[in-house]
């Protein structure tokens, strides 16, 4: 029987039932923990309906442990930060404070407050007199003033692990801090959402460890910190405790045995910090960059080693133990069973799959092709797309196995029974906007339970892997791996020759007849015909009415 099941009654009723532990009464929310009826009075049903009670009182549980057990920072303090702490009464009434003050800051900096109507109780007391003198108006110089004033009270704050987020919209700063450099780079480079996150996430961390400093105060010092605490942040933390600061999830990971960052990542957080500072020269917040010349030591390893890092391709035997899973869990007719089989033939991310709209497939000189952007959709206007980077966008003909297979027919099923614009209607994205995050989890239970494949190394993006090798063996030139896979050229430590061609830039691309005859070669199971699918010939027929449809 499962944990927390009573029955109850004459007839037998099961009920959720757990206890809150001791030492988190009061700390907890106790209405997660009141009794639930399960409505039935079979045992494996109850069994099945209370995993949702388990889960979620587990997780208060975590997130309470976590946020009890912060360590005791207040030696970080200076003495001034450690009176004003003091004088505020503590944690929590020092970030109303600044709460408070933020609201001052943005309702003051509209210029619009008559000084009449402005109680002296709405004013910082530093500088109320001078702000009433101004007949309502606050200038720059006054605004920098509170502006600095409230960075003061965050920084003891930061010190203690705790991030105050209203912050992160101030304007008019006269020394802005990391939060607001990756506003101002994500406005002034247009970068893309996801590398925003990226960059906003590295900041936010660098935050915690080290405070929410201006960037003039930022010293080697910080970034020495900043990498040498990096190695305890938990890998693939759940959404849900991303909120978490440094120290609370680290002691989460640690108690949950959470697998920690690989070196891959602790280095382009830190490239992530450069670039910010950098950024911050560039626009005159900075003079000098002061992370110029850190480097972050290296534990040297055998390079034999260095083939055991990283994600792996799949070998021959492990695709078709794979796909002979996914056969049995899935039919041609469910979204599920192609998109693995589109990565394997394609080479082509999750993200750029997950996200197909059902226009996406297409016709180019009578090539079935499917269209890879995130270009506005010309029927539904934007849909959520997002690619990786230019080089991304592309083209491409439609792998003669996966038509083999019956891919055009599933694209005229979606067609007909898609009330909206994707042509994977089971892909909803996720908190994060990313359609391929849910059927990620999805594909990892096929893999890990069903076919038995357990090495960390092989996850969805080895079929990306598994095809680039394919392609390598078939003798398909870099350039067309590059354009038929979405890749940068500069990506490949064998395209010297692509970098110094003086015709980089020009031209349309290779036309799809040429794409066709090279992606025909890439063949990852030696075979193009899987037995029990529809026939080539018969299917090829259908090719221009499913692709015009």
């Amino acid at each position: 029987m499962a944990k927390y099941l009573k029955k109850r009654g004459k007839r037998g009723i099961w009920y959720f039932q757990r206890a809150i532990p001791p030492e988190l009464k009061g700390k907890i929310d106790p209405t997660l923990f009141l009794d639930r009826s399960l409505e039935t009075t079979d045992e494996k049903v109850a069994e099945k309906l209370v995993r949702p009670y388990i889960v979620k009182t587990d997780d208060a549980i975590d997130r309470a442990k976590a946020l009890t057990n912060v360590p005791d920072y207040s030696t970080r303090l200076t003495p001034a930060e450690s009176r004003e702490l003091e004088n505020a009464g503590g944690v929590p009434s020092l970030r109303r404070e600044i709460v408070s003050d933020v609201s001052q800051h943005r309702f003051l900096d509209t210029g619009s407050i008559m000084s009449a109507i402005v109680p002296d109780d709405m004013l910082v007391d530093r500088i109320a007199a001078h702000l009433q003198r101004l007949e309502g108006k606050a200038d720059a110089a006054q605004l920098a003033e509170l502006a600095q004033i409230i960075r003061e009270k965050a920084r003891t704050l930061h010190k203690l692990g705790v991030v105050v987020d209203e912050m992160k919209g101030m304007t008019s700063i006269t020394d802005p801090g990391l939060h607001e450099i990756v506003a101002d780079w994500a406005d002034k480079t247009k970068q893309p959402d996801q590398t925003v996150r990226q960059f906003s996430y590295a900041a936010r961390r660098f935050c915690e460890i080290n405070g929410d400093l201006p960037v003039k105060s930022l010293t080697k010092d910080h970034l020495r910190i900043f990498a040498d605490r990096l190695p305890e942040l938990p890998a693939n933390i759940p959404v849900a405790k991303l909120e978490l600061t440094f120290d609370q999830i680290v002691f989460l990971g640690q108690r949950k045995g959470w697998k920690t960052v690989s070196e891959a990542t602790v280095t382009k957080h830190l490239q992530g910090m450069r670039v910010l500072v950098n950024h911050a020269v560039a626009r005159g917040f900075l003079d000098s960059n002061p992370f110029d010349g850190f480097r972050n030591l290296k534990v040297k390893g055998k390079k034999s080693d260095a083939s055991e890092d990283g994600r792996k391709p799949f070998s021959v035997g492990q695709l078709r133990t794979l796909l002979a899973a996914l056969e049995t869990e899935k039919s041609p007719k469910d979204d599920d069973f192609w998109i693995p089989h589109i990565a394997l033939y394609q080479g082509a991310r999750l993200e750029e799959i997950c996200q197909l709209d059902e226009n996406d497939i297409r016709d180019e000189a009578g090539i079935p092709c499917i269209r890879i952007t995130d270009a506005i959709n010309e029927t539904h206007g934007d849909t959520g797309k997002k690619l990786k980077n230019k080089a991304s966008v592309r083209t491409i003909p439609i792998h003669p196995a996966l038509i083999a297979m019956g891919f055009l027919k599933f694209v005229q099923l979606a067609r007909r029974r898609s009330k909206g614009p994707k042509l994977f209607t089971s892909c909803e994205p996720d908190q994060r906007g990313r359609f391929g995050g849910p059927y990620g989890k999805r594909f990892a239970r096929i893999l890990r339970e069903k076919a038995e494949i357990t090495d960390e190394r092989l996850v969805f993006h080895s079929f990306r892997h598994t095809w680039t090798d394919a392609a390598r063996n078939a003798g398909v030139q870099f350039e067309i791996r590059a354009a038929l896979a979405g890749r940068e050229t500069e990506g490949d430590g064998k395209s010297d020759e692509a970098l110094r061609s003086s015709e980089k830039g020009y031209g349309d691309g290779y036309n799809m007849e040429v794409l066709l005859e090279h992606l025909t070669k890439v063949d990852p199971l030696k075979t193009t015909v899987r037995p029990g699918r529809v026939k080539a010939s018969d299917d090829q027929d259908e090719s221009a009415n499913a692709v015009a449809a």
